[in-house]
């Protein structure tokens, strides 16, 4: 996984101008600095930083799909003109493409999908479009929706380079009262959400939204289970109440927020919920560390109203 997987990136502009760049990673905010061989613009919706050094120039686009106003690193070209996507596309020309996972192509017809194609390992196959399938197009991304079991997954798709081939970028899952779920959910790439960060990225919208951990997810796992959520926002709200809180005693209990973590103790750590650094942590077993995390992008601060224990 690429180490850029858990950051995000921010810019000031100032007539069409980048006058900042901001780093944000697991919801801290830091000045970045504008190194003299390095040159920033903006190109369309899209952010490119041009380096030169050794000899050599790297481009790198940083793309903002939802509009949410935080950037993710989706595209680096070097002056040898072979191109590097983000977790996708290592490189492409017009009809031969090389791919180190999968990519894929779309023939839109007056503004509709009307097909879909796949590319792994360098072969291109048509998809089918399932009846519980709709694609769409929005702006300048692909938006599949699916409805299965009463839960619709979205998925986005762009196209950073514009050579026609497409990447994941985000996939998030709502229920039908319109919650986004963050839970364990087989992809069509064969990974699951909680075995990459980059599965784990929820964005939220303009509207007030609630973010529903329905499953933690962990058993599986040695490691501590991390989400994160870009785009929160007042009256967004966080749904843990699926959780029990206590496992163990044969009830379905509920969380309690103890602030910044200050006061955790072994006494109190079970079903305990603490935010600290823009983090928010949840243990629900017997010791005091946390089972998983919840990362709010650009938070500093929550009101215990915004989580539902």
């Amino acid at each position: 996984m690429s180490k850029d997987a858990a950051k995000g990136y921010q810019f000031n502009i100032v007539n069409g101008a980048i006058t900042a760049v901001y780093e944000v990673k697991n919801g801290r905010v830091t000045l970045e600095k504008m190194e003299r061989d390095e040159a920033w613009s903006v190109s369309g919706s899209s952010i490119v930083k041009t380096e030169s050094e050794h000899g050599r120039t790297e481009t790198t686009v940083y793309s903002d799909p939802d509009g949410d106003g935080i950037y993710a690193k989706l595209a680096k070209s070097t002056s040898n003109d072979a191109v590097f996507v983000t977790n996708s596309v290592t490189s492409s020309t017009n009809e031969v493409v090389a791919v180190s996972q999968k990519a894929y192509q779309f023939d839109v017809v007056n503004g509709n999908v009307a097909a879909v194609y796949e590319i792994e390992h360098g072969l291109k196959s048509l998809e089918n479009i399932e009846a519980n399938e709709r694609w769409t197009v929005d702006g300048g991304n692909i938006v599949k929706t699916e409805t299965s079991h009463g839960i619709s997954e979205k998925t986005v798709y762009a196209d950073a380079n514009g050579d026609g081939v497409f990447v994941k970028v985000s996939s998030s899952d709502s229920a039908a009262d319109g919650s986004l779920l963050l839970s364990q959910t087989s992809h069509d790439d064969g990974k699951t959400l909680g075995h990459d960060l980059d599965e784990h990225v929820l964005q939220g919208s303009v509207a007030k939204d609630v973010f529903k951990i329905s499953s933690e997810s962990v058993s599986d796992r040695s490691d501590v289970e991390q989400y994160r959520i870009t785009g929160f926002a007042a009256g967004d709200k966080i749904d843990l109440s699926a959780i029990d809180a206590r496992i163990g005693n044969g009830d379905n209990d509920v969380f309690v927020f103890i602030g910044d973590g200050a006061t955790l103790s072994s006494t109190n750590a079970n079903g305990a919920v603490w935010f600290k650094g823009g983090v928010l942590y949840v243990s629900n077993d017997l010791d005091m560390a946390a089972e998983f995390q919840i990362a709010l992008v650009g938070v500093t601060s929550l009101d215990p109203a915004d989580i539902v224990l």
